[in-house]
């Protein structure tokens, strides 16, 4: 898994700096960082359409607020996680902001998925199937 997460991370965000790319890498964290961005944008969908599926809650500023909630949640495991493995193996030399920045990355990518999985399963919601559009 680390392979396939690892292309596709490293297609958006190739950090020569420091290796940053590289000891993500080579501590196998980009498989884990794939596998959860895609399932807490699953889990926040379903979430959103099946468990709370209110008629009084299918806004789209409410869908939206689950899409901010899926990129915090992202956002703050990629950012914390991998830094705090870095730190534990004694890759001290890399920047707090590489984190940060590939953390916003995730963030974002996290945001598509919850999107386009929304755009996939909201038709099996029975209150809010026509949220967002």
């Amino acid at each position: 898994m680390n392979d396939l997460f690892a292309n596709y991370y490293e297609f958006f965000y190739t950090q020569t700096s420091n290796n940053f790319s590289t000891t993500l890498y080579d501590l196998g964290l980009y498989g884990t960082i794939g596998i959860v961005t895609i399932l807490v944008a699953l889990a926040v969908m379903a979430i959103f359409y099946f468990a709370i599926n209110s008629s009084r809650f299918n806004k789209w500023y409410h869908w939206l607020l689950f899409m901010g909630i899926t990129f915090t949640i992202v956002f703050l495991f990629t950012y914390l996680h991998p830094k705090g493995i870095a730190l534990d193996e004694g890759y001290d030399e890399i920047g707090d902001n590489l984190f940060l920045m590939f953390g916003l990355i995730n963030g974002l990518v996290a945001s598509v998925y919850y999107f386009a999985l929304s755009a996939l399963f909201k038709r099996w919601s029975t209150n809010c199937s026509t949220t967002p559009f």
